[in-house]
C-alpha cells in the first residue's frame, strides 16, 4: 500500500481465543496536513493459523469476517453504516464504514483474507468531508 509519506510502523502481538496473533501495523496521520482530506492511513496485517481460517474455507468465512467486522466497530466505540462484500484476485473480503467518535469522523475499512492472512485497509476522515 502507498501511504502519502512514511507511515510508522509497530509490530504487536495479540492475545485472543485462538492464542496470540502477530500483527504488523502501519499508520500515517495526516491530520496536520491541511490538504489532505483524510485523518489517517493505515495498514494492519494479522497471520493466522492456516488450520483455524484460511481463505478458502468458505463454510466459516462469514462468521470469520463479521467477527473481525464486529471487533473493529466495538474497539472504537462506533457505530456500523454499510458492509459490502468484495473480492481482491478472488481472495473473500468485506468493506465497511464506521460512524466514529460520535459522527465526527468515518473509518472506511477493507479487510481482504489471502489464505490466511488478514490485510486490513482503512482511512479515517471527518464525516463533513
Amino acid at each position: 500500500m502507498d501511504f502519502p509519506k512514511k507511515p510508522a510502523y509497530e509490530k504487536q502481538n495479540t492475545e485472543s481465543e485462538i492464542g496470540n496473533l502477530p500483527m504488523d501495523i502501519y499508520i500515517y496521520d495526516a491530520s496536520n496536513n491541511e490538504k489532505d482530506d483524510n485523518l489517517v492511513y493505515g495498514l494492519i496485517s494479522t497471520e493466522y493459523p492456516d488450520s483455524l481460517i484460511n481463505s478458502n474455507m468458505t463454510d466459516i468465512l462469514s462468521d470469520f469476517f463479521n467477527n473481525a467486522i464486529q471487533g473493529a466497530v466495538s474497539n472504537v466505540s462506533g457505530k456500523l453504516i454499510s458492509q459490502t462484500d468484495l473480492k481482491l484476485n478472488n481472495f473473500p473480503g468485506r468493506e465497511i464504514k464506521i460512524n466514529y467518535n460520535d459522527g465526527a469522523a468515518v473509518i472506511k475499512m477493507r479487510l481482504f483474507l489471502v489464505q490466511n492472512k488478514m490485510y486490513i485497509l482503512q482511512t479515517i476522515t471527518l464525516t463533513e468531508k
